[in-house]
């Protein structure tokens, strides 16, 4: 990483933020660089895992943010800054040995970044997946099921909050489509 910001703080500091959910970039005292990460998790469906059926919900691009933190001895010299490390205040040796035998996440409350799962099919995905579901008769039985699904939930919890059988959402005239005017 060539083009460092050149802020400074200190471990304390930086669990304070974590803590808060800040993210930061610039050094930490000790302990080294810390920068922000961004990835993409790409939708299941461009992995051609052969389903033509995408999930609602996993048919976009998800955006995810790290925070990383260089512990490398170059870092770790560089996040003290202007003290004179050549001439012996700061013992960088000592300080990595104290890195490496108790880091510094050691202090940080427990993460639960949650959980990324495969798509698994409901029993009315699973049925219209099967040979029966695939016949003229199969899609006529689930269309009339689905439909009058619909229609009770437009009855009852209101049309913004429908739902088909695979827990799609109901858009555009789907509501009317179903039997509901």
């Amino acid at each position: 990483m060539a083009n460092y910001t050149q802020n400074y703080i200190t471990a304390e500091e930086f669990t304070t933020l974590q803590n808060h959910d800040k993210m930061y970039q610039g050094f930490i005292e000790g302990v080294g660089y810390a920068y922000i990460d961004y990835f993409v998790i790409a939708p299941v469906h461009l992995y051609g895992n052969g389903s033509p059926y995408v999930p609602p919900g996993m048919d976009m691009f998800i955006q995810g943010i790290a925070q990383i933190i260089d512990t490398s001895e170059e870092a770790v010299v560089m996040s003290y800054g202007d003290k004179k490390v050549v001439e012996g205040e700061v013992d960088v040796k000592n300080e990595t040995n104290k890195r490496a035998s108790k880091p510094v996440t050691d202090d940080w409350p427990p993460y639960n970044p949650g959980e990324i799962r495969p798509y698994e099919p409901n029993i009315f995905d699973q049925f219209l997946e099967s040979s029966i579901g695939q016949t003229f008769i199969g899609k006529i039985i689930y269309g009339v099921v689905d439909d009058f699904y619909v229609t009770i939930q437009c009855l009852t919890i209101g049309h913004a909050s429908a739902s088909h059988l695979n827990n799609a959402l109901t858009i555009g005239d789907e509501t009317i489509t179903s039997g509901i005017y």
